[in-house]
């Protein structure tokens, strides 16, 4: 009989213990605070380890789900990992929800348990009021105010010690995120252990992000989102510094946490970026130490990647869902360095690439596959082992159409494998029985010196079926003309692309992850 390997389960405590024996005197760094808090990867490891005793003390054991409700904080990088080493499972609600989809969620993944942020008391309190299930509420960066309430300082100050690691298995749940809901009610993701490692390992890989211990990371997007993109385990496998910026996310803050704290890498949605991009250019600052940043979440135009090129910055594509976490990344091989600086950027502007384990195609609309060719587009469907099975409730892999899941997007694929968004399912244009992508039109419309930010949807017509409808938000003191804007894009697109009707705002509606949430403008210029 031939030897066999042996078999260790993925998990995620696995994840701590790497890092406090391979680099124990890595720092983590939050802000928020008068003063930034700063500890090592021991010091955090022993916390973590308290924090797991004071929750199998108030009975939190295998398959309990514990609720969070907090920013990117270290208390709630703690509980991410004393929860999944309790076997718990820890379910991120975005503060950013509506108070009814936040109790929807809390009922529907029977959450007993709730940690808070102080500066969330009042909407932790409309939770727990209309949240029956919830039976213990822990407040985190201050005292308790509510009855029977407790504090999260005074957890870690009890005698309770985690009495012993219960037997996981690496395809138990550990984390719980809900989709944004922008159509129908949220929908409940669970991140296994094997699940959450995998991703980790991936992040690592150089064709993906490429972390390692010298890395200085900024994790900018919300750890109440699709796990921070999972950076709170990449870094700390990789045994980067990590650092966390708190409820804080505006542009003068994010820079000057950069510049204090030397950060090489971040990453967050394209919204964020474009603040920081325009108090930089407002401020006549640039970047010191930053050299690479992630951008993902939604589509982020060609002009930002230019703009972080002029500030010494590599802006990096990454695409991805609640159902998925990162499932492409927009680099250039080493075999394709060869070519021109434009052509690189316009690889770079694609959402990119699939890391190993994880695959997409593109199918049309009677699910037979659709050539690779980089024009032809089709709806991008997806697998591998950190690709949602089936949604939270769901009797059956209702998410999976014969072993793929759909994701919605409309995509094309190139030989090399490189994916381009061309729209959301719902939001392409449909004219004259021929498509328009709204993405490519608002993309390029801010290209305009005079335009911040641009949303195109659908509208009705009686000809063409559909015609494009342009949102756009002027620059600061810039007052764009209609005819201006379809000569700008006329040159851009054939003439049939380019809308007719052009309105201006002050603003877009974003949503709980910061896109645009098309239904309201169709609700406010289309009915």
């Amino acid at each position: 009989m031939l030897n066999a390997m042996m078999h260790t389960p993925l998990l995620v405590p696995a994840i701590l213990e790497h890092a406090v024996r391979q680099y124990p005197e890595q720092e983590i760094v939050c802000y928020g605070g008068d003063t930034p808090y700063r500890y090592t990867y021991r010091e955090f490891s022993e916390r973590v380890l308290r924090l797991a005793g004071a929750l199998q003390g108030l009975g939190v054991g295998k398959g309990d789900r514990v609720a969070t409700l907090a920013w990117n904080t270290h208390e709630h990088l703690e509980l991410y990992y004393a929860i999944a080493m309790v076997g718990g499972i820890c379910h991120t609600i975005n503060p950013r929800y509506s108070i009814e989809q936040m109790r929807y969620v809390v009922d529907h993944a029977d959450s007993r348990v709730l940690f808070y942020d102080v500066s969330l008391l009042a909407v932790a309190t409309e939770i727990r009021s209309g949240s029956p299930g919830i039976r213990v509420v822990v407040a985190i960066g201050g005292e308790a105010v509510e009855e029977n309430g407790l504090a999260y300082e005074q957890l870690l100050a009890s005698d309770e010690v985690l009495v012993e690691i219960p037997l996981l298995n690496e395809d138990d749940p550990c984390g719980l995120c809900y989709t944004s809901g922008t159509t129908g009610s949220p929908k409940g993701v669970c991140y296994t252990h094997r699940s959450t490692v995998l991703h980790a390992m991936s992040c690592l890989s150089r064709e993906v992000l490429g972390l390692w211990s010298g890395d200085v990371v900024l994790a900018v997007v919300p750890m109440f989102h699709v796990n921070a993109w999972g950076f709170p385990y990449s870094a700390l496998m990789a045994g980067a510094s990590l650092v966390l910026p708190g409820a804080d996310l505006s542009a003068s803050t994010l820079y000057q946490i950069m510049e204090d704290e030397s950060v090489g890498f971040s990453a967050g949605v394209p919204t964020i970026w474009q603040d920081l991009i325009e108090y930089l250019d407002r401020n006549k600052k640039t970047f010191s130490t930053v050299r690479k940043v992630l951008v993902g979440g939604a589509a982020a135009p060609a002009k930002m990647f230019e703009d972080f090129a002029r500030h010494g910055a590599s802006l990096i594509h990454g695409w991805g869902m609640t159902e998925t976490t990162i499932g492409a990344v927009g680099n250039v091989p080493a075999d394709l360095e060869y070519l021109p600086e434009e052509e690189k950027t316009r690889l770079k502007t694609k959402q990119g690439r699939a890391p190993f384990g994880f695959e997409m195609k593109i199918v049309d609309e009677h699910g037979q596959d659709c050539v690779q060719d980089g024009v032809v587009s089709g709806e991008l469907l997806v697998r591998g082992p950190w690709v949602v099975a089936n949604y939270l409730g769901a009797e059956s892999e209702e998410a999976l159409q014969d072993g793929w899941f759909a994701t919605g997007d409309i995509a094309t694929l190139d030989p090399r494998g490189y994916m381009e968004i061309v729209d959301r399912k719902k939001d392409v244009i449909k004219s004259g029985g021929e498509w328009i992508s709204s993405i490519a039109l608002e993309n390029a419309v801010i290209k305009h010196p005079s335009v911040a930010r641009a949303a195109v949807i659908g509208k009705p017509d009686h000809r063409w079926s559909e015609r494009p409808l342009m949102i756009v938000v002027p620059a600061d003191s810039c007052q764009p003309s209609v005819e201006e804007l379809r000569e700008f894009l006329m040159e851009l697109f054939p003439r049939w692309w380019v809308p007719e009707d052009i309105v201006f705002d002050n603003q877009l509606p974003l949503g709980p992850t910061g896109k645009v949430l098309k239904t309201q403008l169709r609700d406010k210029y289309l009915h």
